[in-house]
């Protein structure tokens, strides 16, 4: 995390390779952008996305390069404020957690980055090695909260925080093998709570007070579909594209039994009255969203990626095909498709979908589908459960899901879980701000 101040911040940077010949940034960069344009990076992104962790971090610092060559270009005011720095940086590595709230610091004296500037105004962020990890965290996003934007929880991870007396709605963000889910809420695309802002209160160390509606609550969610196993024998990319394809066909599936289910008598998806196949496209294409933009923030991109278009048209075509082949081969009725073949006819169509990119792998590893009592479909991180509830808070982009916990005082407090897609919920359709209630976070 130094090195991303000590270059932003510096007036000149060289490169010192390991022949010992000396490289200046702003070249090395210039070439970077070149090997971009020209797609010379797509063995590289390719092995790193799909092969492990070793060459994925090659990834992360060549972005982090992109990142830095930005900074240190500015020549008007960023719009970035801490939780941009902290999501950007947050796979760099460091020896002492503190730093990555402490190396921003630094950056954050360049005349033109005044939003993260902004952040620093508040002390107990200043670098001071006397301070708590857990604290200096918590204290972080009380920042970014009083921001007026609730954007900051869609960040906590999904896997298990090194840091382990944080409380649920503060990323660890010391877990730097562990990034967050894709965030729905920095797409951009969103709006669930319209303009309404946040107005959070800190009753204790360890609990936030916000304010919103409770819409619904989870009753089922998607199962996990077995691949084969002759996939087993097959490489890497082989078998990642067909592992994802045969999960999402499971979940078409899944979508056309809730559709029956839940909405019998509907010729369109009654919340939006809209076809059904157009709410499968919706959902999934949300969630792509979002871990795109957390890959590609930088820049850099991967090849061969699919248009809009394509994505809304193989999804819209798979789920009427998968309607047709299920209700075909059962007499005419939706049943919960099983067979091996259903799946691998629905899991070459979805494998177009792959572009060289391993969000798919994490969207599939890390999400997964529900339906809610009022009959709402959506998307909901992979430890969401039935009977969690579904709440849209002042000042947030996106639903949140949220679970009820024992309060020793006798009052409703809840724990975060994530963030969701709810087709139907994201333009604020449901949002009624008279409605709000106190909503206690811990």
């Amino acid at each position: 995390m130094w090195i991303i101040q000590e270059v932003s911040c510096a007036r000149k940077a060289d490169l010192v390779c390991s022949d010992g010949s000396v490289i200046d940034f702003g070249r090395f960069l210039g070439g970077v952008r070149f090997a971009t344009e020209k797609r010379i990076f797509k063995i590289t992104l390719h092995a790193a996305m799909l092969y492990g962790e070793r060459k994925r971090g090659n990834v992360a610092g060549w972005a982090a390069a992109t990142q830095m060559g930005a900074i240190r270009s500015r020549k008007s005011n960023s719009e970035d404020g801490l939780l941009q720095y902290l999501n950007r940086f947050s796979n760099c590595q460091c020896s002492d957690p503190r730093d990555k709230i402490f190396a921003l610091y630094g950056i954050s004296e360049l005349p033109h980055e005044k939003n993260l500037a902004a952040a620093f105004l508040d002390r107990k962020l200043r670098p001071d090695y006397r301070k708590d990890v857990s604290e200096l965290y918590t204290e972080a996003t009380r920042v970014c909260l009083r921001s007026g934007t609730l954007d900051i929880l869609s960040f906590p991870v999904l896997k298990s925080k090194k840091l382990l007396n944080l409380p649920t709605w503060v990323p660890d963000w010391s877990n730097g093998d562990s990034k967050s889910l894709g965030s729905l809420a920095l797409t951009g695309a969103h709006q669930a709570s319209g303009d309404s802002l946040a107005k959070p209160l800190f009753p204790s160390e360890t609990s936030c007070q916000l304010e919103g509606i409770f819409v619904d609550t989870i009753e089922s969610i998607g199962t996990r579909e077995q691949s084969p196993a002759f996939i087993n024998s097959l490489n890497n990319t082989l078998r990642a594209r067909i592992a994802w394809g045969f999960q999402i066909a499971h979940w078409m599936g899944q979508l056309l039994v809730w559709e029956v289910d839940y909405h019998p008598s509907s010729p369109t998806y009654p919340h939006t009255s809209e076809p059904f196949s157009d709410v499968s496209w919706g959902i999934f294409t949300s969630a792509r969203l979002s871990y795109e933009k957390q890959w590609f923030q930088s820049g850099l991109q991967t090849p061969n990626r699919a248009s809009d278009d394509e994505i809304r048209l193989i999804l819209k075509g798979l789920y009427e095909t998968y309607r047709l082949v299920v209700s075909t081969s059962l007499g005419g009725q939706l049943r919960r498709p099983g067979l091996l073949w259903r799946s691998f006819v629905a899991s070459v169509r979805t494998g177009r979908l792959i572009r060289f990119g391993m969000y798919e792998e994490e969207i599939v590893r890390e999400r997964n589908i529900f339906v809610s009592k009022r009959g709402y479909f959506g998307m909901c991180p992979a430890n969401a459960g039935v009977g969690d509830t579904v709440a849209i808070l002042k000042g947030s982009k996106v639903p949140l899901i949220l679970r009820q916990k024992v309060d020793v005082r006798g009052g409703e407090v809840f724990t975060l879980v994530g963030d969701a897609y709810v087709h139907g919920m994201m333009k604020g359709e449901v949002f009624d701000e008279k409605a709000c209630e106190p909503v206690v976070l811990e």
